[in-house]
């Protein structure tokens, strides 16, 4: 059994695995009980979450802090000659850092451009299940992650100090 999946589905199929296996094996001691409960539940990683739902006109933003925010685009340059793209601007502060987090739509899906302020002596990851995807090695000279995000995709982003964690964002994108 896989730990924590940010799907509400895998999760309720988890949790019905983990109740059945309970009711049909053998008693379980308290200890394995805990055990396949930390398998199943989610556990603590300080990261925000952040629900982000793209609608026509807006983006509808959700976070754990209970902050609803309904964010309306602007429309962005781009590095092609092409149209202008719509994009999304949400700012957050964590741990001391400012951080604007800019969405731009793209038939690929969003790209992922930081701003974060002070930047100094700062990098960032984009992870999944624990993988780092991509890695902006430093934010005083490159904030736009290649990588698109796709829609239904659960992204983290983690800006660090070194080895030290500044600030952890775990996205969940909705279309």
């Amino acid at each position: 059994m896989k730990p924590f999946d940010p799907s509400d589905f895998m999760q309720k199929i988890k949790l019905k695995e983990a109740e059945y296996l309970m009711a049909t094996g053998p008693e379980l001691s308290p200890t394995e009980v805990k055990n396949l409960l930390d398998q199943v539940l989610p556990k603590p990683s300080g990261a925000v979450q952040v629900l982000l739902q793209v609608l026509e006109d807006r983006l509808k933003v959700v976070t754990s802090d209970l902050e609803n925010l309904d964010v309306f685009p602007t429309p962005l340059l781009t590095r092609d000659s092409g149209p202008l793209r719509k994009g999304f601007t949400l700012h957050r502060s964590q741990n001391g850092l400012d951080i604007q987090f800019v969405f731009s739509e793209s038939t690929e899906g969003l790209f992922l451009s930081l701003k974060v302020n002070p930047h100094k002596g700062l990098s960032a990851e984009l992870v999944s299940d624990g993988i780092a995807l991509e890695t902006l090695e430093r934010l005083d000279l490159r904030s736009m992650f290649d990588t698109p995000i796709q829609m239904d995709f659960a992204p983290e982003i983690r800006i660090l100090a070194g080895d030290e964690i500044r600030a952890n964002f775990h996205f969940l994108l909705k279309s």
